[in-house]
């Protein structure tokens, strides 16, 4: 199977600081974090479905292959700090929850955490998106991408929208859309 591309820069000192970025994302989004460790040697890579892994995701890709992807990347590396953001939060976790000596440690920053008994039954964003969702998978992306930038983003063509759809699979966006339009999938 083929993996994302692992980008590194070295430091001078031992610490590694592995990067996840979230959904709707790309692995430069860690760019200011990583400017404040000079010295460590820094990470990261575009997960499946995102910037230069686009092409590596399908409408079949799932939490699995991202965990297997960040394990895989972690393997090159010297047990680097693993730090995730939003799903790559719940990638790093599933990870983690897997194969606990991948990392030296875990650092999540808002995860989706959907299993949790504090997490509402329907969260705002899952709101946002079941609103949209009658006018299909690109205009649910689209209106949940305006929702967290705050304006409409230029530039990103449904097909970029609909890659986004079929990326995010760790509390259900693409498998809510799927059930609400597919009565055989809500009844399995």
């Amino acid at each position: 199977m083929i993996r994302p591309v692992l980008r590194t820069r070295k430091g001078t000192r031992p610490e590694t600081a592995l990067f996840v970025h979230g959904t709707m994302d790309h692995s430069a989004t860690f760019q200011r974090v990583a400017a404040h460790l000079p010295r460590w040697t820094v990470a990261g890579y575009d997960r499946r479905g995102w910037g230069t892994s686009r092409a590596l995701a399908d409408s079949q890709t799932k939490l699995a292959d991202h965990v297997t992807d960040l394990i895989s990347a972690a393997s090159r590396l010297p047990r680097p700090v693993v730090a995730g953001h939003s799903y790559g939060a719940l990638v790093a976790l599933t990870a983690a929850a897997q194969q606990p000596q991948f990392a030296r440690a875990v650092v999540l920053f808002e995860p989706p955490v959907c299993w949790l008994p504090w997490w509402p039954d329907t969260a705002p964003w899952e709101q946002l998106v079941e609103d949209a969702s009658a006018q299909g998978p690109a205009a649910a992306a689209r209106a949940l991408q305006e929702a967290v930038v705050g304006h409409p983003t230029p530039g990103h063509t449904d097909e970029e929208l609909l890659t986004f759809a079929y990326g995010v699979d760790g509390c259900g966006f693409q498998s809510r859309w799927v059930a609400a339009r597919n009565p055989v999938t809500r009844a399995g």
